[in-house]
């Protein structure tokens, strides 16, 4: 199944702009405002682009084991979005997916092999545990985080040189990382440290 805004009706949400923004709240079947957003019981293989744009309340996602695809902006701007529980079977986080979100840490799941473009721009991101596999992680895809430290995995073959650009964090700069068949062009706020 490929899930998106229109056929949220079909897994038994609906949902309300809010009064107070131009977000949006999500309900379960019994009007219940959704917190936890659980897709482990439907069988998706991807999220379209804008399918939870703006959705304000939802603080916890746990994705279904059937998903490999997160589209463009599918969860971005979700500013109440604290956790993130992944399943392995993810292969692709999608340009600017969880934009604008309020995460602080996230880990990879073990087939993710690539990360678009501002994919967890600007969070609160200190610590992001990347899987060994992913291949890509493009530009800006961690910008305006509060990183400490990121370790690359050594089968990163694309890195972004802006990947990590204008980290937030103030107690010095950020520690990556990187295989040495990588370049490591990056900011005076970087700070990066070659491995085999």
């Amino acid at each position: 199944m490929i899930l998106w805004h229109k056929n949220l009706k079909d897994l038994g949400f609906t949902f309300a702009s809010s009064t107070f923004s131009n977000g949006f709240f999500l309900y379960d079947k019994d009007k219940n405002k959704i917190e936890t957003l659980d897709l482990r019981p439907f069988d998706i293989e991807e999220i379209e682009p804008y399918t939870f744009y703006h959705y304000i309340a939802i603080r916890k996602l746990i994705l279904p084991p059937s998903l490999k695809i997160i589209c463009s902006h599918a969860f971005a701007t979700c500013q109440d979005l604290e956790k993130i529980v992944f399943n392995d079977n993810l292969e692709y986080i999608g340009t600017s997916a969880f934009e604008n979100c309020a995460l602080s840490s996230i880990e990879t799941p073990e087939n993710l092999r690539t990360i678009k473009d501002h994919a967890f721009s600007r969070n609160f991101i200190t610590k992001a545990d990347l899987n060994e596999g992913l291949e890509r992680i493009e530009n800006d895809a961690f910008s305006f985080n509060d990183l400490e430290e990121m370790i690359i995995p050594s089968t990163v073959k694309v890195l972004g040189n802006t990947f990590i650009s204008f980290q937030r964090a103030t107690d010095g700069p950020t520690c990556v990382y990187m295989p040495k068949h990588l370049k490591n062009e990056y900011y005076s706020n970087v700070l990066v440290k070659d491995y085999d």
